[in-house]
C-alpha cells in the first residue's frame, strides 16, 4: 500500500507571480507579512510583490541566514505577531521557506522555536505563500523544514504536514537573475533530492515517476545552463525539476546524502546542495545493490547502470564547479569518524534502502578524501 499526499495548491507559469493579489483574495488571505532573502535582487522582488498586493502596512522582513537559524525564525514569529499577519509570503531560496514554515508554526501555536524543537505538539499554523527564487530546493512543495541550532552547533530537520505550503507559487522568470554558483549548488540539489527519493524505503511508482522525470531534466540541462545563464528555456526546465523533485521527496523523504550533509553543512559551511552532492554518487551505487530497479533507472536517462550514473554524476559536479573531495572543502581526514558519526544520527538515515552505519559512510567518507 502507497500513498501520495500533496496538499500544496501549486501554480506555475511565467509572469504568475504579478497576479498574486488574485490568489491571496482567493484564499481569503488579506494581511500577509512577507519573509524575504536579504539579496537586492529579492529584494526588489518582495517589494514588487508588495507593491502588487497594495497594502501598504505590509512589512517585509530579510533577517534570514543561509542556514536559518532559531534566532531568524523567532524574529519573524515576532513581527508577524506584531503585524497580526494572517500569512506569511517567503521569496527566495529553501532558507526562506523553510524559516517561514517554522515561524508560521511558532505564531500559530508557541512561544518560540525552541518548544517547536522540543516535541511541543502542532496544532494552528498560519498559512505560508512559498515564491522560490531558486531552482533546487523544492521546499515549497515539501513538509520539512530545516534550521540550525547554532547554541548546540547542529542542523535539525523538522517533518510534519503543518509545514506544507498553503500555496506554492512558482514563477520561472524569478530565477532569471540566479547567480551562477547558486545555479549550480541548487541544481544539483534538485537532483539529490530525486535521487535521494528512488533511493528511499519510502519509494513507490509515483515518485519513482516524478523523481526519475526530475533527474532527466537536470542531467540535460544543468551543465548547459550554468554554462549558459541566459538561456530562459533552461531556467524554465529547472524549475520544473526542483517541483517534482520536491513532490518526489515530499513522500519518501531524503536519504542517504542529505544524512551525510547536514553536519558538512553545519561545520564546514558547504553549501547544502554541494555537501549532499559530496557522497550522491557513492550511495546510488550502494543502494542500486538492494534496488536493482536503480539500475533500469539509470538506464532510462542514457546511461549504463548505476555505476555509469555515479560517474555522470561526478563529471558533472566538476564542470559546473562543484568540489568533489573531502580535501576541496576543508574538511580534515581526522573529522571523517565524526562526519560519519553524526550522519548516522541524521533523521532521516533510516529511510535509506541500505543500511546507514558509521562504517559504511567511514568507507565512503575515505574514498572520497
Amino acid at each position: 500500500m502507497w500513498n501520495f499526499y500533496q496538499p500544496t495548491d501549486i501554480i506555475f507559469g511565467e509572469g504568475e507571480i504579478r497576479r498574486i493579489k488574485n490568489h491571496l483574495k482567493r484564499l481569503n488571505l488579506h494581511n500577509p507579512i512577507i519573509l524575504s532573502d536579504p539579496f537586492q535582487s529579492i529584494m526588489d522582488i518582495s517589494t514588487t510583490i508588495q507593491q502588487d498586493i497594495g497594502i501598504k502596512t505590509i512589512r517585509i522582513v530579510s533577517e534570514v541566514e543561509p542556514n536559518p537559524s532559531i534566532e531568524n525564525v523567532d524574529n519573524l514569529a515576532e513581527q508577524a505577531k506584531e503585524q497580526n499577519a494572517d500569512c506569511i509570503i517567503a521569496v527566495g531560496g529553501g532558507s526562506a521557506i523553510d524559516c517561514a514554515k517554522l515561524a508560521a508554526v511558532v505564531v500559530g501555536c508557541a512561544k518560540n522555536t525552541r518548544e517547536i524543537l522540543e516535541g511541543k505538539t502542532i496544532e494552528n499554523v498560519i498559512p505560508i505563500i512559498a515564491v522560490p527564487t531558486t531552482a533546487g530546493t523544492g521546499s515549497e512543495v515539501t513538509a520539512v523544514s530545516i534550521v540550525s541550532d547554532k547554541k548546540n552547533g547542529v542542523k535539525k530537520s523538522l517533518a510534519n504536514p503543518g509545514f506544507f505550503p498553503k500555496l506554492a507559487i512558482v514563477d520561472p522568470v524569478l530565477t532569471y537573475t540566479c547567480p551562477k554558483k547558486v545555479t549550480a549548488s541548487s541544481g544539483i540539489d534538485a537532483l539529490m533530492h530525486a535521487l535521494d527519493a528512488m533511493s528511499s524505503k519510502k519509494a513507490n511508482p509515483s515518485t519513482d515517476a516524478v523523481a526519475l522525470y526530475a533527474s532527466k531534466i537536470v542531467f540535460e540541462t544543468l551543465e548547459h545552463l550554468v554554462n549558459n545563464e541566459n538561456d530562459t528555456e533552461a531556467r524554465n526546465k529547472m524549475a520544473v525539476a526542483s517541483l517534482l523533485a520536491g513532490m518526489a521527496f515530499s513522500q519518501t523523504g531524503t536519504t542517504g546524502s542529505h544524512a551525510c550533509s547536514y553536519h558538512i553543512t553545519a561545520k564546514y559551511n558547504i553549501p547544502h546542495g554541494e555537501a549532499c552532492a559530496l557522497t550522491a554518487d557513492e550511495w546510488y551505487m550502494i543502494n542500486a545493490e538492494v534496488r536493482p530497479e536503480l539500475n533500469n533507472f539509470a538506464k532510462q536517462l542514457g546511461l549504463n547502470d548505476a555505476r555509469g550514473l555515479s560517474e555522470e554524476l561526478n563529471r558533472i559536479k566538476k564542470a559546473i564547479g562543484l568540489r568533489a573531495t573531502l580535501s576541496e572543502c576543508g574538511i580534515p581526514e581526522l573529522d571523517i569518524a565524526e562526519v560519519a558519526q553524526k550522519a548516522t544520527e541524521a533523521g532521516n538515515a533510516p529511510n535509506n534502502i541500505y543500511p546507514i552505519t558509521s562504517g559504511l559512510v567511514e568507507s565512503i567518507l575515505e574514498r572520497i578524501k
